[in-house]
């Protein structure tokens, strides 16, 4: 027969071997599940940021369509420099426009003769940052203009632009 001290013993005992109780158990149990929810918060962020940095950048080709656009609805056969535009050349090389790896971003095309209407797919250079398009005979902008959030740096002065699009006024 054992007395109570030795039985009070002995459950401290067995406790120590399952792990301390009840309350060490749910502390495992919630580091697992912290765990867990770590790792999994761990990898939403990361496709996450991929998906950003896949979508949120364009791609070459979306951007070598952007610039041809810009080049035919703004008549670029007759801009005073043309240089290497609607070429095979990357997009980096046509005279006006910097990249910073294979993103687009700056377009400098001030007093070129460009003539017309910015086209809707010119929008598609996200990672633009500066625009500098100065003393041409551009007309409009379009609506999605509002979509060039990297935009830090746009001027489009002596230009004959007679609406501005709400996404920009």
């Amino acid at each position: 027969q054992l007395s109570n001290s030795q039985r009070e013993r002995k459950k401290k005992k067995t406790r120590r071997r399952r792990g301390g109780g009840g309350v060490g158990w749910l502390l495992v149990v919630m580091v697992k599940m912290e765990t867990r929810r770590t790792g999994t918060l761990w990898a939403v962020c990361f496709v996450v940021l991929l998906l950003l940095f896949v979508g949120g950048v364009t791609s070459i080709d979306e951007q070598r369509v952007a610039l041809s656009t810009l080049y035919d609805y703004c008549d670029g056969p007759n801009w005073v420099n043309n240089h290497n535009w609607d070429s095979s050349l990357s997009v980096c090389e046509w005279f006006g426009i910097t990249c910073e790896g294979s993103v687009v971003t700056q377009i400098k095309l001030p007093s070129n003769n460009l003539t017309g209407n910015l086209p809707p797919e010119f929008c598609n250079l996200t990672g633009a940052t500066t625009l500098l398009m100065d003393d041409n005979m551009i007309l409009t902008l379009p609506t999605e203009i509002g979509l060039l959030e990297a935009m830090v740096d746009m001027s489009m002065s002596s230009n004959s632009i007679y609406f501005l699009p709400s996404e920009i006024a």
